[in-house]
Protein backbone atom coordinates (compact mmCIF):
# COMPACT_ATOMS: atom_id res chain seq x y z
CA UNK A 1 0.00 0.00 0.00
CA UNK A 2 1.24 3.38 -0.71
CA UNK A 3 3.40 2.53 -3.32
CA UNK A 4 4.17 1.83 -7.08
CA UNK A 5 2.30 -1.33 -8.52
CA UNK A 6 3.54 -3.78 -10.87
CA UNK A 7 1.67 -6.46 -13.13
CA UNK A 8 1.79 -9.84 -15.10
CA UNK A 9 0.23 -11.97 -17.31
CA UNK A 10 -1.57 -15.46 -16.66
CA UNK A 11 0.16 -18.01 -17.99
CA UNK A 12 -2.58 -19.60 -20.40
CA UNK A 13 -3.68 -23.09 -20.01
CA UNK A 14 -2.50 -23.30 -16.35
CA UNK A 15 -3.79 -19.73 -14.51
CA UNK A 16 -0.48 -19.37 -13.10
CA UNK A 17 1.11 -16.28 -12.29
CA UNK A 18 4.08 -14.69 -10.28
CA UNK A 19 4.61 -11.43 -9.43
CA UNK A 20 8.55 -10.06 -8.02
CA UNK A 21 8.48 -7.92 -5.04
CA UNK A 22 11.37 -6.19 -3.81
CA UNK A 23 9.97 -5.67 0.15
CA UNK A 24 7.63 -7.20 2.18
CA UNK A 25 4.72 -5.37 3.37
CA UNK A 26 1.13 -5.61 2.46
CA UNK A 27 -0.04 -5.83 -1.06
CA UNK A 28 -3.48 -5.18 -2.87
CA UNK A 29 -3.61 -8.17 -5.59
CA UNK A 30 -6.20 -7.47 -8.06
CA UNK A 31 -6.66 -10.41 -10.81
CA UNK A 32 -8.87 -9.22 -14.04
CA UNK A 33 -10.26 -11.43 -16.71
CA UNK A 34 -12.27 -10.28 -19.28
CA UNK A 35 -15.03 -7.78 -17.09
CA UNK A 36 -14.77 -9.75 -14.35
CA UNK A 37 -12.39 -8.59 -11.14
CA UNK A 38 -11.64 -10.48 -8.05
CA UNK A 39 -9.29 -8.63 -5.17
CA UNK A 40 -7.55 -9.18 -2.30
CA UNK A 41 -5.04 -8.06 0.46
CA UNK A 42 -2.22 -10.42 0.68
CA UNK A 43 0.96 -9.68 3.76
CA UNK A 44 4.70 -10.39 2.59
CA UNK A 45 6.82 -11.20 5.73
CA UNK A 46 10.74 -12.49 5.26
CA UNK A 47 9.47 -15.78 4.02
CA UNK A 48 11.15 -16.16 -0.03
CA UNK A 49 7.41 -16.88 -1.68
CA UNK A 50 4.04 -16.66 -0.88
CA UNK A 51 0.98 -18.64 -3.02
CA UNK A 52 -2.29 -17.17 -3.34
CA UNK A 53 -5.03 -18.35 -5.33
CA UNK A 54 -8.09 -16.60 -6.75
CA UNK A 55 -11.30 -17.65 -7.74
CA UNK A 56 -12.80 -15.97 -11.08
CA UNK A 57 -16.48 -15.88 -11.23
CA UNK A 58 -18.03 -18.16 -13.70
CA UNK A 59 -21.70 -16.91 -13.28
CA UNK A 60 -23.38 -16.48 -16.97
CA UNK A 61 -26.76 -15.23 -18.38
CA UNK A 62 -27.35 -17.07 -22.16
CA UNK A 63 -30.69 -16.51 -24.20
CA UNK A 64 -31.73 -15.78 -27.51
CA UNK A 65 -33.76 -12.67 -29.01
CA UNK A 66 -37.03 -13.17 -31.16
CA UNK A 67 -39.94 -11.22 -32.39
CA UNK A 68 -43.65 -11.96 -31.63
CA UNK A 69 -43.53 -15.29 -33.86
CA UNK A 70 -40.81 -17.16 -32.15
CA UNK A 71 -38.13 -16.15 -35.36
CA UNK A 72 -34.52 -15.41 -34.33
CA UNK A 73 -33.00 -11.81 -34.26
CA UNK A 74 -29.64 -11.21 -35.48
CA UNK A 75 -28.18 -7.80 -34.80
CA UNK A 76 -30.28 -7.03 -31.84
CA UNK A 77 -28.43 -4.79 -29.04
CA UNK A 78 -28.49 -6.45 -25.66
CA UNK A 79 -27.63 -4.93 -22.60
CA UNK A 80 -27.11 -6.05 -19.06
CA UNK A 81 -27.23 -4.17 -15.62
CA UNK A 82 -26.36 -4.80 -11.53
CA UNK A 83 -28.85 -1.69 -10.93
CA UNK A 84 -30.19 1.12 -13.55
CA UNK A 85 -30.88 -0.87 -16.89
CA UNK A 86 -29.46 1.33 -20.15
CA UNK A 87 -30.55 -0.25 -23.55
CA UNK A 88 -28.28 1.93 -25.00
CA UNK A 89 -25.38 0.24 -24.43
CA UNK A 90 -23.52 3.78 -23.20
CA UNK A 91 -23.55 2.46 -19.75
CA UNK A 92 -23.30 -1.36 -17.97
CA UNK A 93 -22.65 -4.77 -20.17
CA UNK A 94 -23.35 -4.61 -23.74
CA UNK A 95 -23.52 -7.27 -26.72
CA UNK A 96 -25.00 -8.16 -29.91
CA UNK A 97 -27.57 -11.58 -30.97
CA UNK A 98 -26.03 -13.74 -33.31
CA UNK A 99 -27.37 -14.91 -36.64
CA UNK A 100 -29.32 -17.31 -34.26
CA UNK A 101 -30.36 -14.14 -32.12
CA UNK A 102 -28.34 -15.60 -29.28
CA UNK A 103 -26.17 -13.87 -26.42
CA UNK A 104 -23.53 -14.16 -24.05
CA UNK A 105 -23.27 -11.86 -20.81
CA UNK A 106 -20.44 -13.52 -18.96
CA UNK A 107 -18.37 -13.09 -15.84
CA UNK A 108 -20.82 -11.80 -14.13
CA UNK A 109 -20.41 -9.78 -10.39
CA UNK A 110 -23.34 -11.50 -8.21
CA UNK A 111 -26.27 -9.03 -7.81
CA UNK A 112 -29.58 -8.44 -9.48
CA UNK A 113 -29.71 -7.95 -13.16
CA UNK A 114 -32.20 -6.95 -15.97
CA UNK A 115 -31.38 -8.13 -19.42
CA UNK A 116 -32.71 -5.66 -22.21
CA UNK A 117 -32.84 -5.85 -25.70
CA UNK A 118 -33.38 -3.11 -29.11
CA UNK A 119 -33.32 -3.54 -32.60
CA UNK A 120 -34.34 -0.74 -35.38
CA UNK A 121 -37.98 -1.56 -36.35
CA UNK A 122 -38.75 -3.19 -32.89
CA UNK A 123 -40.00 -2.25 -29.07
CA UNK A 124 -37.53 -2.36 -26.72
CA UNK A 125 -38.19 -5.76 -24.64
CA UNK A 126 -36.50 -6.21 -20.93
CA UNK A 127 -36.80 -9.34 -18.33
CA UNK A 128 -38.00 -9.84 -15.52
CA UNK A 129 -35.08 -8.97 -12.36
CA UNK A 130 -32.43 -11.92 -12.41
CA UNK A 131 -30.51 -12.93 -9.56
CA UNK A 132 -27.35 -13.88 -10.00
CA UNK A 133 -25.13 -15.41 -7.18
CA UNK A 134 -21.81 -17.85 -7.30
CA UNK A 135 -21.96 -20.32 -9.83
CA UNK A 136 -25.12 -19.02 -11.45
CA UNK A 137 -25.84 -20.38 -15.15
CA UNK A 138 -28.76 -19.14 -17.09
CA UNK A 139 -28.85 -20.69 -20.50
CA UNK A 140 -32.39 -20.10 -21.89
CA UNK A 141 -33.68 -16.08 -21.31
CA UNK A 142 -35.74 -15.16 -24.25
CA UNK A 143 -36.88 -11.48 -24.84
CA UNK A 144 -39.40 -11.00 -27.44
CA UNK A 145 -39.60 -7.95 -29.45
CA UNK A 146 -42.85 -6.83 -30.90
CA UNK A 147 -42.70 -4.97 -33.91
CA UNK A 148 -42.74 -0.94 -33.67
CA UNK A 149 -45.90 1.00 -33.26
CA UNK A 150 -44.56 3.67 -35.03
CA UNK A 151 -41.47 5.58 -36.36
CA UNK A 152 -40.39 9.04 -35.90
CA UNK A 153 -38.25 10.90 -38.36
CA UNK A 154 -36.26 13.91 -37.22
CA UNK A 155 -33.33 16.28 -38.00
CA UNK A 156 -30.66 16.85 -35.21
CA UNK A 157 -29.24 20.79 -36.12
CA UNK A 158 -27.90 23.29 -34.05
CA UNK A 159 -28.25 27.04 -33.18
CA UNK A 160 -27.68 28.29 -36.58
CA UNK A 161 -30.09 25.59 -38.38
CA UNK A 162 -26.96 23.60 -39.94
CA UNK A 163 -26.92 19.90 -39.04
CA UNK A 164 -24.59 17.68 -36.83
CA UNK A 165 -23.73 14.61 -37.96
CA UNK A 166 -22.67 13.10 -34.45
CA UNK A 167 -25.42 12.43 -32.24
CA UNK A 168 -27.49 10.16 -29.95
CA UNK A 169 -31.48 9.97 -29.69
CA UNK A 170 -33.44 8.71 -26.96
CA UNK A 171 -37.06 8.47 -26.41
CA UNK A 172 -39.52 7.14 -23.76
CA UNK A 173 -42.90 7.43 -22.68
CA UNK A 174 -43.17 10.84 -20.94
CA UNK A 175 -42.19 11.26 -18.12
CA UNK A 176 -39.98 8.64 -17.66
CA UNK A 177 -36.33 9.59 -17.15
CA UNK A 178 -34.96 6.20 -16.87
CA UNK A 179 -32.81 4.86 -20.12
CA UNK A 180 -34.31 1.09 -19.51
CA UNK A 181 -37.63 1.92 -20.76
CA UNK A 182 -36.08 3.91 -23.79
CA UNK A 183 -35.43 3.74 -27.56
CA UNK A 184 -32.47 5.01 -29.22
CA UNK A 185 -30.33 5.47 -32.72
CA UNK A 186 -27.79 7.38 -33.58
CA UNK A 187 -27.76 10.44 -36.10
CA UNK A 188 -26.54 10.07 -39.64
CA UNK A 189 -24.23 12.17 -41.55
CA UNK A 190 -26.71 14.58 -42.67
CA UNK A 191 -28.42 15.33 -39.49
CA UNK A 192 -31.02 12.97 -39.80
CA UNK A 193 -32.43 9.99 -37.93
CA UNK A 194 -35.46 7.64 -37.83
CA UNK A 195 -36.44 6.58 -34.19
CA UNK A 196 -38.91 3.77 -33.57
CA UNK A 197 -42.24 4.28 -31.04
CA UNK A 198 -40.79 2.53 -27.45
CA UNK A 199 -44.69 2.50 -26.56
CA UNK A 200 -47.98 4.15 -26.59
CA UNK A 201 -49.13 7.58 -25.58
CA UNK A 202 -46.64 10.59 -25.71
CA UNK A 203 -42.61 10.83 -25.67
CA UNK A 204 -40.31 11.87 -24.14
CA UNK A 205 -37.02 12.97 -26.78
CA UNK A 206 -33.74 13.86 -26.00
CA UNK A 207 -30.53 14.28 -28.16
CA UNK A 208 -27.15 13.99 -26.59
CA UNK A 209 -24.22 15.97 -29.11
CA UNK A 210 -20.73 15.91 -28.36
CA UNK A 211 -20.17 19.31 -27.93
CA UNK A 212 -23.53 21.02 -27.24
CA UNK A 213 -25.93 20.81 -24.58
CA UNK A 214 -28.90 18.59 -24.89
CA UNK A 215 -31.78 19.15 -26.59
CA UNK A 216 -35.38 18.28 -25.36
CA UNK A 217 -38.89 18.19 -26.34
CA UNK A 218 -41.52 16.55 -23.79
CA UNK A 219 -45.04 15.40 -24.42
CA UNK A 220 -45.10 14.74 -28.52
CA UNK A 221 -47.49 12.91 -29.78
CA UNK A 222 -46.10 10.60 -32.37
CA UNK A 223 -48.21 9.53 -35.50
CA UNK A 224 -46.83 7.33 -38.41
CA UNK A 225 -44.06 9.41 -40.04
CA UNK A 226 -44.04 12.09 -37.41
CA UNK A 227 -41.18 14.72 -38.41
CA UNK A 228 -39.57 16.69 -35.49
CA UNK A 229 -36.32 18.85 -35.19
CA UNK A 230 -34.47 18.86 -32.47
CA UNK A 231 -32.17 21.97 -31.85
CA UNK A 232 -28.71 21.83 -30.17
CA UNK A 233 -27.83 24.61 -28.19
CA UNK A 234 -24.75 26.04 -26.65
CA UNK A 235 -26.42 25.73 -22.92
CA UNK A 236 -25.39 27.34 -20.02
CA UNK A 237 -22.48 27.22 -17.13
CA UNK A 238 -22.23 26.42 -13.31
CA UNK A 239 -19.39 27.98 -11.62
CA UNK A 240 -18.67 26.85 -8.15
CA UNK A 241 -16.24 28.26 -6.07
CA UNK A 242 -15.48 25.14 -3.19
CA UNK A 243 -13.90 26.49 -0.21
CA UNK A 244 -12.66 24.74 2.98
CA UNK A 245 -13.92 25.35 6.31
CA UNK A 246 -11.97 28.19 6.96
CA UNK A 247 -13.19 30.04 3.81
CA UNK A 248 -9.80 28.98 1.96
CA UNK A 249 -10.64 27.69 -1.73
CA UNK A 250 -9.64 23.94 -2.17
CA UNK A 251 -8.30 22.50 -5.09
CA UNK A 252 -8.80 19.09 -6.90
CA UNK A 253 -12.41 18.86 -5.70
CA UNK A 254 -14.45 16.52 -8.00
CA UNK A 255 -18.58 18.08 -8.26
CA UNK A 256 -21.30 15.81 -8.51
CA UNK A 257 -24.34 17.47 -10.52
CA UNK A 258 -27.47 15.57 -11.28
CA UNK A 259 -30.38 17.67 -13.18
CA UNK A 260 -33.50 18.00 -10.21
CA UNK A 261 -35.84 16.41 -11.49
CA UNK A 262 -34.09 14.64 -13.72
CA UNK A 263 -34.85 13.98 -17.41
CA UNK A 264 -34.44 11.97 -20.28
CA UNK A 265 -30.69 11.47 -20.75
CA UNK A 266 -29.78 13.32 -17.91
CA UNK A 267 -27.47 11.08 -16.47
CA UNK A 268 -25.90 10.30 -19.67
CA UNK A 269 -24.44 13.94 -20.52
CA UNK A 270 -21.76 13.18 -18.90
CA UNK A 271 -20.41 11.42 -21.03
CA UNK A 272 -19.62 13.97 -23.49
CA UNK A 273 -18.81 16.65 -20.77
CA UNK A 274 -15.51 16.52 -18.75
CA UNK A 275 -16.10 16.69 -14.46
CA UNK A 276 -16.38 19.62 -12.93
CA UNK A 277 -12.73 19.99 -11.03
CA UNK A 278 -11.95 22.46 -9.18
CA UNK A 279 -8.81 24.66 -9.70
CA UNK A 280 -6.21 26.33 -7.88
CA UNK A 281 -8.58 29.62 -7.44
CA UNK A 282 -11.31 27.01 -6.06
CA UNK A 283 -13.59 26.98 -9.19
CA UNK A 284 -15.16 24.25 -10.90
CA UNK A 285 -16.64 25.08 -14.01
CA UNK A 286 -19.28 22.78 -15.43
CA UNK A 287 -20.54 23.42 -19.20
CA UNK A 288 -22.48 22.36 -21.55
CA UNK A 289 -25.75 21.90 -19.37
CA UNK A 290 -29.28 21.99 -20.93
CA UNK A 291 -31.59 25.02 -19.24
CA UNK A 292 -33.02 23.56 -16.01
CA UNK A 293 -32.59 23.23 -12.21
CA UNK A 294 -29.38 21.40 -10.84
CA UNK A 295 -28.03 20.37 -7.49
CA UNK A 296 -24.51 20.68 -7.15
CA UNK A 297 -22.90 18.71 -4.32
CA UNK A 298 -19.18 18.79 -3.12
CA UNK A 299 -18.92 14.68 -2.31
CA UNK A 300 -19.04 14.43 1.61
CA UNK A 301 -20.07 17.89 1.72
CA UNK A 302 -22.71 21.21 0.92
CA UNK A 303 -25.10 20.88 -1.60
CA UNK A 304 -27.27 23.50 -3.55
CA UNK A 305 -29.84 23.81 -6.18
CA UNK A 306 -29.54 26.21 -8.92
CA UNK A 307 -31.16 27.14 -12.50
CA UNK A 308 -29.57 27.18 -15.00
CA UNK A 309 -30.22 29.27 -18.64
CA UNK A 310 -29.15 29.13 -21.84
CA UNK A 311 -26.09 31.36 -22.25
CA UNK A 312 -25.66 32.54 -19.19
CA UNK A 313 -23.03 31.44 -15.86
CA UNK A 314 -24.36 30.51 -12.30
CA UNK A 315 -22.38 31.33 -9.82
CA UNK A 316 -22.09 29.54 -6.23
CA UNK A 317 -19.97 28.99 -3.18
CA UNK A 318 -20.16 25.54 -1.55
CA UNK A 319 -18.12 24.01 1.42
CA UNK A 320 -16.10 21.21 1.64
CA UNK A 321 -15.74 19.29 4.89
Amino acid sequence: DGGGGTSTAVERGTGRYRVELSEPGEYRVLVESGVARSFAKVRIGNERSVERNFDIPINWILGRVVDAEGNPLAGAGVSGSNGELDLSGMMGLYTDSNRDGRFALKYLEPGTYTVGATKAGYRPARSDPIRVQNDTRIDNLELVLDLSLAQIRGRLVDPRGVALSDGFIVAAPAGRHRLELASHTNVRADGTFTLDVPGEGALDITALAPGWAAARLSGVLPVDDTEIILQAGFGGRIATTVVDRNGVPKEGVVLEIRAEPEWLGSQAFRMFNPPAVSGPDGVAVAQRLAEGTYRVTVPGGASDIVHVVEGGTTELRLRAE
